[in-house]
């Protein structure tokens, strides 16, 4: 009995088991009614739903359309098709075990593609690679893999802190090693058995958070118990457990911190003080502002005696022709024709004292007086970089910042209660030592804050800063003119020394051009001797070398024999004239020369070789293994 694809109508009616209306050609409304005393079930079914079918009735696939149509007709719509029309039945021996499947969508076959003439199931394609080998085994052992178990359930905070905060006390935890017993003990007994990242951690992190979920961390203790806390809530707990824990913590982290407070707060007050003695004392400076004072008075043809500190840095952007030098670049080259001619005269200076007729002992004493032009004004860059990063404002702040805890520390320190704590504990001792140590620290602050303006007011009144205002504020940027002074007189010499470089390429060792370098001559003697066995190479670099006017000599290959006379003589690489030229005053004894130790030779009348005799024979031989010929060079007369 032919089966019939129930057409989509407007709703989704299912026709009853066993009923085959007959065929129709399609049309744009619906077909005929079914033949009379066919009941249905019920009325077809319009916009709703219809029954569900009876039990073992296989459901037709629906064809899709405008209308009613009969099966398998292409209408104006999409028609479902059967997805076996395009695909291949599995193979019995290769089912799958289990019920896991992908999900693929099947594709109607194309002539002509490139899947034509592939076998679903075997590798027996056509077009294939001979030696194609599909491992089936592997394939099935899909289904037959232990699923991954899923991952522990994480952890739930208790505490009700965000992931921020939990992070961060999980970190101070388990980072800096921190127990119960040892948070117990370090609090109650000696401060000395916390380290410093452990005191700043109950300090900074466990002390704020315990202060904020204590009254949970007691709803969680009488729920679960002590026993049942994890790491970081046992330590809260301990810190629930010691009387004054937060007071304690402060002052235990407060101990590593007074030091580096002072150091922090009074050590930039220091390095300013330095500093204005380097610049009140400093030569190079004055010679500095000597000649940016003539040269902006020369081209302005006016009598300054003295230029605002923030007009220096922007001589580097003044002159009197667009194509002219700029006033900063004549300083500089000023500054360098200065160190040269002291460099000059240092040197003749030398020269004088080391060639005049005195005793030796005497002259240094004499270089001592004259010895007084070490100074050169490009000193003066090492001077300006200081003022650099100087701001007299933070400096201010930090002091105050820091003075301010040391008071906080000071009376934590005083009014802290350690009655509770024991008679054998050092706890007491401990904290009156912390408090000393915070007064100490105050007083020194107190004075730097007292130094301070005076190191301002002292720098405005020796650059003759008018400007009225805040003194610390007008400091700071006086240094900064300072520093920014000192940026452009570095360029400026890094520019002249480059145009020295090109002008005096043989004094500064490398040149542009023809030749990129020019290099000092390496002595490799030594590594030659240590190296080589050949006996001619040692002999040549071992023989005294008199009478040798070039030392490009030395690189030639100096053959014996080759004279007629007895004689040593050279034979250059080059093959140039003087290629077999005499050297004088090394034949004089290069018929004397052999290898071998110190003692007694005489020479072989048929090879006319010098032979070892006696004791000198028996050191030769035992050296003949490790030595040989070339174990030394000797001259004998």
């Amino acid at each position: 009995m032919a089966s019939l694809a129930g057409a989509k109508g407007i709703g989704k009616g299912m026709p009853p088991p066993g009923f085959a209306p007959p065929l129709a050609p399609k049309g744009k409304g619906k077909g005929p009614p079914p033949p009379p005393g066919v009941a249905f079930p019920g009325p077809a079914k319009g916009k709703g739903k219809a029954p569900p079918p009876p039990p073992g009735a296989a459901l037709p696939v629906p064809a899709k359309g405008k209308g009613k149509a009969p099966p398998l007709a292409k209408g104006k719509g999409k028609g479902l098709i059967s997805p076996s029309m395009h695909t291949v039945p599995v193979p019995d021996n290769l089912r799958a075990p289990g019920p896991q499947r992908i999900q693929v969508a099947p594709l109607r076959p194309l002539a002509g593609s490139v899947w034509e003439g592939l076998s679903p199931w075997d590798a027996d394609g056509a077009g294939v690679l001979e030696g194609l080998s599909i491992n089936f085994e592997g394939l099935l052992d899909q289904w037959t893999l232990v699923p991954t178990p899923a991952p522990a359930p994480a952890p739930i905070d208790r505490l009700l802190l965000d992931s921020k905060r939990m992070q961060n006390l999980e970190v101070a935890v388990r980072g800096t090693g921190l127990t119960p017993d040892l948070v117990l003990r370090g609090l109650t007994e000696n401060f000395d058995l916390l380290s410093q990242d452990q005191a700043e951690a109950l300090s900074e992190i466990i002390a704020p958070i315990h202060a904020e979920v204590r009254g949970l961390l007691q709803v969680i203790v009488g729920r679960v118990g002590v026993d049942a806390l994890r790491s970081a809530e046992a330590v809260l707990w301990a810190v629930e457990n010691i009387p004054q824990a937060h007071q304690l913590s402060r002052c235990a982290a407060a101990r590593f911190k007074v030091t580096e407070s002072v150091a922090c707060a009074c050590n930039p007050i220091s390095e300013l003080e330095e500093l204005l003695g380097d610049l009140t004392t400093s030569r190079a400076l004055r010679t500095v502002l000597q000649a940016c004072l003539v040269s902006s008075n020369m081209l302005s043809q006016t009598g300054n005696v003295r230029l605002r500190i923030d007009m220096l840095a922007g001589l580097r952007l003044r002159k009197l022709q667009p194509n002219a030098p700029s006033i900063l670049t004549l300083v500089a080259h000023d500054l360098q024709r200065a160190h040269d001619t002291r460099c000059r005269l240092r040197f003749l200076r030398l020269f004088a004292v080391g060639s005049f007729p005195i005793p030796s002992r005497i002259k240094p004493f004499i270089w001592q007086y004259l010895d007084d032009l070490k100074e050169s004004p490009w000193d003066a860059l090492m001077v300006l970089e200081k003022c650099k990063r100087r701001d007299l404002v933070d400096c201010a702040d930090i002091l105050r910042c820091e003075k301010a805890t040391c008071l906080q520390i000071c009376a934590a320190s005083h009014h802290f209660d350690i009655a509770g704590a024991s008679a054998q504990t050092c706890i007491s001792q401990q904290l009156a030592s912390l408090e000393v140590s915070a007064r100490e620290a105050v007083s020194n602050m107190q004075d730097c804050e007292l130094r301070l303006p005076l190191v301002a007011a002292a720098l405005l009144d020796f650059f003759g800063h008018e400007t009225p205002g805040a003194q610390v504020e007008s400091a700071s940027e006086l240094l900064r003119h300072l520093a920014l002074l000192g940026d452009c007189l570095v360029q400026e010499k890094a520019a002249i020394d480059r145009q020295l470089r090109r002008q005096h390429s043989s004094h500064y060792a490398w040149q542009r051009g023809k030749k990129w370098g020019t290099w000092t001559t390496v002595p490799t003697d030594e590594i030659i001797l240590s190296r080589t066995t050949d006996p001619d190479v040692i002999r040549l670099l071992r023989a005294p070398c008199q009478g040798l006017t070039d030392s490009n000599d030395l690189l030639d290959w100096i053959v014996l024999g080759d004279d007629p006379s007895g004689g040593v003589s050279r034979n250059s690489r080059r093959g140039g004239a003087d290629a077999n030229t005499t050297i004088k005053g090394l034949d004089k004894h290069a018929h004397l020369l052999h290898g071998g130790p110190d003692g007694e030779y005489k020479r072989c009348e048929l090879t006319g070789m010098w032979v070892p005799v006696g004791a000198t024979a028996t050191l030769a031989e035992r050296d003949r293994g490790t030595r040989g010929a070339t174990a030394g060079f000797f001259v004998t007369y």
